[in-house]
């Protein structure tokens, strides 16, 4: 059994404190025992051997603690907050625990720690507002580009790269110059690529062309 965070301050808790011993021991069991995302496999025999007959405890007590997710699996929803805090999907132990709590339909009511699809529309609100802050030039205010730079905006996010303002409106004076056409064709290549600028090939001398990101090309502009 892997090592884990205890509640030394449980011993004041006035809820702790109402058990009987029996009931203390069942919910220090339930804490030892499930897996590392609280999921805890029901087996009565093993509880008889620790602690005494079933019917010695009163479950009435855990009843807001200790939610059903199917006959044979408990999961405690405070260990999560109490072990890890928030979850990040991004941490790998995190997004262990976040794949074990989806498969065992333990997510609902949660607090909202893992990305889900309330998160994502917040996230749209977000870019509606942001492009009221961006002037799109003429040439690209069209919904076929604007469809287009909202999954640009995407691939930066999830590339951990997202745009500054400042960034994002030189970029798009960057490409108006070359044209809607040229930005249909080069936006979803950046994207298949997985690349974090754009490129803008350049004539120079000798024929050789400047392969610049968006980034480098504004970084040079700012110097």
């Amino acid at each position: 059994m892997a090592k884990r965070f205890t509640a030394t301050e449980k011993w004041l808790d006035p809820w702790f404190c109402s058990l009987s011993p029996v009931n203390k021991l069942f919910w220090i069991f339930l804490l030892d025992n499930c897996d590392h995302a609280g999921i805890w496999q029901v087996n009565f025999p093993l509880v008889e051997f620790h602690i005494g007959k079933k019917n010695s405890i009163n479950f009435d007590h855990f009843e807001n603690r200790v939610l059903q997710v199917s006959e044979s699996k408990w999961f405690i929803p405070k260990f999560i907050e109490f072990q890890y805090g928030k979850l990040n999907p991004a941490n790998k132990a995190h997004a262990s625990v976040i794949r074990i709590l989806e498969k065992e339909g333990a997510t609902k009511g949660l607090p909202r720690v893992i990305h889900g699809p309330q998160d994502k529309d917040k996230d749209k609100d977000k870019d509606k507002d942001k492009d009221k802050d961006i002037v799109f030039p003429p040439e690209l205010n069209v919904p076929e580009f604007h469809a287009l730079w909202a999954e640009w905006r995407q691939h930066r996010k999830e590339k951990r790269k997202p745009m500054t303002p400042l960034q994002e409106q030189k970029s798009l004076e960057q490409i108006a110059k070359r044209g809607l056409s040229w930005a249909i064709n080069q936006i979803p290549i950046s994207i298949a690529n997985g690349w974090q600028g754009l490129i803008f090939p350049e004539n120079k001398p000798g024929g050789k062309k400047d392969q610049r990101s968006i980034s480098e090309i504004i970084a040079g502009l700012e110097d």
